[in-house]
């Protein structure tokens, strides 16, 4: 047997597998403790089933992320690179997230104040007085994604 076949044979392609969210996140734990026992009670849970998702996740992407002894783990130069950018990644999903879930509250989004032509030159100014500036402010720091633009298009 060659060479090249042998080495097709240890790695699988699995790129249409889509690894877990969660797996990701227990491959981080593993990957900053360099122990299944502490990241296990990190995460807290057993360790038998985080090293099975950790396998999975090796599995789905058809490269070894650890070198495993009975005493030692260590990062192979894949893991090397998604611990690199696997906490960006769960950073933005987490960002992500909250930001949805901030928008579906109605705490995100563009606060439109605008007047009519005739309104322009009475009302726009009172808005923009002191007074009502610390209102605006304070809608502001409530609404603090929110994005406050006047407006005078008619």
């Amino acid at each position: 047997m060659d060479r090249a076949a042998t080495d097709s044979d240890a790695v699988t392609d699995n790129s249409d597998a889509m690894p877990e969210l969660r797996h990701l996140r227990y491959f981080v734990a593993v990957a900053q403790e360099l122990s299944f026992s502490r990241a296990a009670e990190r995460l807290h849970m057993a360790q038998s089933p985080l090293s099975a998702a950790i396998r999975q996740l090796e599995n789905e992407l058809g490269v070894a992320l650890f070198e495993r002894t009975t005493r030692t783990v260590r990062l192979t130069p894949a893991g090397e690179r998604l611990l690199r950018d696997g906490p960006p990644a769960l950073a933005a999903v987490d960002g992500a997230f909250a930001e949805a879930a901030r928008a579906g509250r109605g705490l995100s989004g563009t606060l439109r104040l605008g007047s009519s032509p005739a309104a322009r030159y009475e009302l726009r100014p009172a808005l923009l007085t002191r007074p009502s500036r610390y209102i605006l402010a304070a809608a502001a720091r409530r609404f603090s994604a929110a994005r406050a633009r006047p407006s005078s298009r008619p």
